[in-house]
């Protein structure tokens, strides 16, 4: 907030905190780790509210721009942002928009593991043109469907910097409300930019 000319759209607290940062902390133990889902997670109205409250400021951001395709990125890995991505997603889903997450990290995916579901065919497969891309999303909730990363490939650079890339956000736009796109961290890889530039 302090080094960066952009308002901020939200905080998200962390149920992680020190011990003497407790208040935010519930009815667990403060060694269990956030659920990944927290927004559909009945016991956690802080965490459910922040996301809610997130997804809410961003439509306000600015009355003029609709923000359709949202992209998720983080200064390294584990910061949390495959988290932020899902719970953004099924945020917006839940307040009724029809929503797409699109696992964009195609080194190191994790929106499989964080829905429990497979991962063998997904975004690389569309970009490579062996899949149309209907033909890859799971539907996980109402109004929510995901498309994991698929395979991992050589040259991951090349697929996102594509023209199958942009035609995807495209012809997605054009079924979905909003698009939430899990990215790569920033530092030390061209991934997270490639795509900022398309979203």
């Amino acid at each position: 907030k302090r080094l960066l000319p952009y308002a901020v759209a939200g905080v998200v607290p962390d149920v992680n905190l020190l011990d003497e940062e407790r208040q935010l902390l519930l009815s667990y133990s403060a060694t269990e780790q956030l659920p990944k889902l927290a927004v559909t997670n009945m016991t956690i109205p802080p965490i459910r509210e922040a996301f809610h409250n997130l997804q809410m400021e961003l439509n306000l951001l600015d009355s003029d721009v609709t923000y359709k395709v949202i992209l998720v990125t983080s200064a390294v890995a584990g910061e949390g942002k495959s988290s932020v991505s899902a719970n953004l997603a099924v945020a917006q889903a839940q307040c009724g928009k029809k929503v797409l997450l699109i696992d964009g990290d195609l080194r190191r995916p994790t929106q499989h593991s964080v829905w429990d579901i497979p991962n063998g065919s997904g975004l690389t497969e569309v970009l490579e043109e062996k899949k149309i891309w209907a033909d890859t999303v799971n539907k996980m909730m109402p109004n929510l469907d995901v498309m994991t990363s698929g395979s991992i490939p050589r040259h991951p650079i090349t697929l996102l910097n594509s023209s199958m890339m942009k035609a995807l956000i495209l012809s997605a736009g054009d079924h979905y409300d909003c698009i939430v796109i899990d990215a790569p961290p920033v530092v030390g890889l061209a991934d997270s930019k490639i795509l900022a530039k398309l979203t």
